[in-house]
C-alpha cells in the first residue's frame, strides 16, 4: 500500500486519502476485507474509516482506494449517506 494523496477537510471534520494498493494477480478485494488492513495502514481506529471507492483498471492487479478517515463517531453519523427509498413509493402512486 502507497498513499498518494492526503487531504484534508476541516469542515467534514474528516481527511480523504488516495491510496495504491497491489493485490498481486488476485481478484479486488471488497470493501469488508479492506477495512482492517486500511485501518491499519493508516494507523486509526476502524470504526472511523470508510472506504468510499475501489478503482481498478481492466485487467490490472492494482486498484486505487478512496478512504475517507473521519475525526470522531459523531462527525461519521452526521455524514453518513442514507439510501433512498423514492422510487419505489413514487410506483405506488403511479398505479393508484
Amino acid at each position: 500500500m502507497k498513499i498518494l494523496k492526503e487531504i484534508k477537510q476541516p469542515l467534514l471534520s474528516r481527511t480523504k486519502y488516495e491510496v495504491e494498493l497491489d493485490h498481486n494477480n488476485e481478484k479486488t478485494p471488497a470493501k469488508k476485507d479492506l477495512t482492517d488492513n486500511v485501518s491499519s495502514f493508516l494507523k486509526n481506529d476502524k470504526e472511523l474509516v470508510v472506504i468510499d471507492k475501489i478503482i481498478t483498471k481492466l485487467g490490472s492487479s492494482q486498484s486505487k482506494l478512496i478512504v475517507y478517515v473521519y475525526d470522531d463517531k459523531k462527525s461519521l453519523e452526521n455524514l453518513k449517506l442514507k439510501k433512498k427509498h423514492g422510487k419505489k413509493k413514487n410506483k405506488e402512486q403511479s398505479s393508484k
